[in-house]
């Protein structure tokens, strides 16, 4: 298990998770879903290659990496890769999305390699923007049902960052004025809570279904928080939100 969660492996499973339960009715569905997988897969072990490198992997985290440095180059080199191959048939169609997605995919490895993570207040904002273009933009343009509407998940993204912002709260400089720093741990997983709460309420759920999920995710962050705290629970968990979200999406 902390395998899977160390190489972004679950969190990638989350992804498509949320991917196929969204797009249920895309005949390029399980494609997409798996370019998800592995782009996820890909940049993720990336960063945390690149940053074993210089030095900046967590005292606890870089003995792991030491001893898994070469499973962690080869699932990056396999997710990149694949990520590649599948996005480049998805949108064979419409080469201006090539651009927009190789923006994205430039991003991601730009938000390590340059430190972009390091900007004021755009640590979590760089983050929310990628997943939701890539996990909801870029499948509804293609699907040429794109609505303004779906920049709201980006009230998901959002939340989903919190909990890693909470988690780095202590190794994290204070120029990053992410929002744990600046509102404080408890405040700003309250905060995620009211991110996903406006998402719920923004999506197309009958009432009585919003009013029960709000209840659920409350009581969910809530233990966590609390779990979290006392050490008992990793913090990347918390992403396993993706997939009640896919379900929901698939059967409602």
């Amino acid at each position: 298990m902390q395998f899977g969660l160390n190489t972004s492996i679950l969190l990638a499973l989350f992804a498509a998770s949320f991917s196929f339960g969204l797009h249920k009715n895309w005949s390029e569905n399980k494609l997409f879903s798996l370019a998800v997988f592995f782009s996820i897969l890909g940049v993720y072990n990336f960063h945390r290659w690149y940053k074993f490198k210089k030095k900046q992997v967590q005292p606890l985290l870089e003995k792991w990496v030491q001893k898994n440095k070469k499973s962690i180059i080869l699932l990056s080199f396999i997710g990149l890769f694949s990520s590649f191959s599948l996005f480049l048939y998805l949108i064979r169609l419409h080469p201006k999305l090539i651009l927009l997605l190789a923006i994205c995919f430039l991003i991601s490895l730009l938000y390590v390699l340059l430190k972009l993570r390091e900007l004021p207040f755009i640590k979590a904002l760089i983050v929310s923007f990628i997943w939701t273009f890539v996990l909801v933009i870029l499948p509804a343009v293609l699907q040429k049902n794109y609505e303004h509407s779906n920049w709201s998940f980006l009230l998901l993204f959002y939340a989903l960052t919190i909990p890693a912002d909470a988690r780095d709260l202590e190794t994290d400089a204070k120029k990053f004025n992410t929002l744990p720093q600046l509102i404080g741990k408890q405040a700003a997983y309250s905060m995620s809570l009211l991110c996903i709460s406006v998402f719920v309420i923004s999506q197309n759920f009958l009432l009585s279904q919003k009013f029960y999920l709000i209840i659920l995710i409350t009581i969910a962050i809530i233990l966590f928080f609390e779990l979290e705290n006392k050490q008992k629970i990793r913090v990347e968990w918390f992403d396993a939100i993706l997939v009640l979200f896919g379900c929901l999406f698939y059967y409602c």
